[in-house]
């Protein structure tokens, strides 16, 4: 479907559930498209998008599981596309996956720094993402929906499923991305979440203040998990462990001999700091 040069506006919902509609070409007249304008075009393969418009709603594209690309012109100031992905025009925002790409996997471009919210909502087929360091905003509910994904990989970390215990991949992508350590979701999920982004970025202020606060769960975590490799990173800190809490931790491991074991000798060595600062 052509949109008549006479159009100046797409309207909020305007073409919502049309199932029959496969293909739009949107004029130059146009200036902006609402919100929900496209929504739910389950038969909706491909947009083109003119250089005038300046305004693009939230959800616009929403379960149009049939979209494989969305091109915008060169000449548009305010967006621009790559491989049929939509992107603000210096590509800093990834604004729209289209849900109908047969790609099965997906490297975000090292331009990006904002994941829009939902902006891969619903991408069955995706099962593989790599997120570029440069990335510091991930939107709720990025990758919600991803029933396919199973490797999402991000500042060093990969997540190796879609789906842990309940959580979609978006939540403990968006938790990391963010530090935002207040989502609420399945305590075992968050801790090993917290951990792997410890053990890759030791110094990240909010993840260790979250680890401090929170730190004989966590560590009791590691504990029953008999995490050898990142006990050993958390004595290495020198950041959590103290006189007055190893004796409960040396305790609580007595039935994981190697990790007892080092909390014993880091018990002595702790000790021995004291009595040097005391002479």
């Amino acid at each position: 479907m052509t949109i008549p040069d006479s159009v100046t506006n797409i309207g909020y919902g305007a073409f919502y559930g049309c199932s029959s509609l496969t293909s739009v070409i949107i004029p130059d007249s146009v200036k902006s498209i609402g919100t929900y304008a496209f929504n739910s075009c389950i038969a909706l393969t491909s947009v083109t998008i003119s250089d005038s418009v300046t305004s693009i709603g939230i959800h616009t594209f929403y379960w149009c599981n049939s979209l494989t690309g969305i091109e915008v012109s060169e000449k548009n100031p305010n967006y621009s596309s790559e491989n049929g992905v939509l992107f603000n025009k210096d590509k800093t925002e990834l604004i729209q996956y289209p849900i109908g790409n047969t790609e099965t996997e997906y490297h975000i471009p090292d331009s990006v720094i904002n994941i829009a919210e939902n902006a891969f909502f619903h991408s069955k087929r995706l099962t593989s993402v790599t997120i570029p360091d440069s990335v510091t905003s991930i939107g709720r509910g990025a990758f919600g929906g991803c029933e396919s994904l199973t490797s999402v990989t991000y500042k060093g970390i990969t997540f190796s499923s879609a789906k842990t215990n309940g959580i979609y991949s978006s939540e403990i992508i968006y938790m990391a991305g963010n530090r935002d350590f207040s989502v609420k979701m399945n305590h075992e999920v968050k801790y090993a979440v917290i951990w792997s982004v410890f053990r890759n970025t030791q110094e990240d202020e909010p993840t260790n203040a979250y680890i401090k606060k929170t730190f004989v769960k966590m560590f009791q975590f590691l504990i029953d998990k008999d995490d050898t490799k990142t006990v050993k990173l958390v004595i290495g800190s020198g950041k959590f462990l103290t006189k007055r809490n190893i004796d409960k931790f040396i305790q609580y491991a007595n039935n994981k001999k190697e990790i007892a074991d080092m909390l014993t000798e880091h018990k002595q060595q702790l000790e021995t700091q004291s009595k040097s600062k005391k002479k």
